[in-house]
């Protein structure tokens, strides 16, 4: 009896339904038991590992959603910085370009009217005078008859160049406008200008004589002969 195998444990289950129908008999063995334990403690911890990982995923992917949020966020408002700025800035441009056009056109108006003041537009006459005769190409020039005791003056800003005597005309005071307009007073009356000096429209150059009504006046752009009624009434 010594060497008798041992039976191996079997558990035998009834399932016994609650409407009396037959009772049913389910033998198990113990190793069975055993496996079938096993495999459900694995299963179990594998479900548990599973739903441990899926977990630190989710956690993972709401942080980073978290981060991307926040990311977001930050980047919204630094737009939104950014924005108000680059207003800020364009209104500063908008301001600065509109003075400098006003500077611009100041500066032009400026050089406009500085450079008609060189323009010999004006009349060479000051005080009681006639008509200007019109243009005669043998003298190159116009005349005016002047009242006694009125002033000969420089039509446009310039520097005499030259003051002559002529047999014919008395004196010729020749004054450079720096535009390639050259101005010439003829008349017989000593002129108060000399060589070099630098003079004004409207600047005295002649006092009319009693007995020296005449005066003949010229102009030459670019070495060339104009009428001067042109350039007069070009300047208004």
């Amino acid at each position: 009896m010594a060497d008798e195998k041992k039976r191996p444990l079997k558990y035998t289950i009834l399932v016994i339904p609650n409407n009396g129908g037959k009772v049913k008999e389910i033998r198990l063995s113990f190793d069975f038991i055993i496996i079938l334990t096993v495999m459900c403690i694995g299963m179990l911890l594998c479900g548990i590992g599973y739903l441990t990982s899926h977990a630190a995923e989710l956690e993972s992917d709401r942080l980073q959603v978290f981060a991307w949020k926040s990311r977001y966020e930050v980047t919204e408002s630094a737009n939104a910085i950014l924005l108000a700025e680059n207003e800020s800035l364009q209104s500063e441009i908008d301001k600065l370009k509109s003075q400098m056009d006003m500077k611009d056109y100041l500066e032009q108006q400026t050089t406009s009217a500085e450079a008609t003041k060189y323009m010999p537009s004006g009349l060479p006459v000051g005080g009681q005078v006639s008509v200007p005769s019109a243009y005669s190409s043998d003298i190159e020039g116009i005349t005016f008859t002047v009242g006694y005791g009125a002033k000969i003056v420089a039509t446009g800003n310039g520097k005499v160049i030259s003051v002559k005597t002529d047999s014919k005309y008395g004196y010729i005071v020749t004054i450079d406008h720096g535009n390639d307009y050259v101005s010439y007073y003829c008349y017989k009356a000593q002129p108060f200008v000399s060589e070099g000096d630098e003079v004004t429209r409207g600047q005295s150059i002649y006092l009319v004589g009693e007995d020296e009504p005449q005066l003949t006046y010229k102009i030459t752009y670019q070495g060339n002969p104009v009428d001067p009624n042109a350039v007069m009434d070009a300047a208004g």
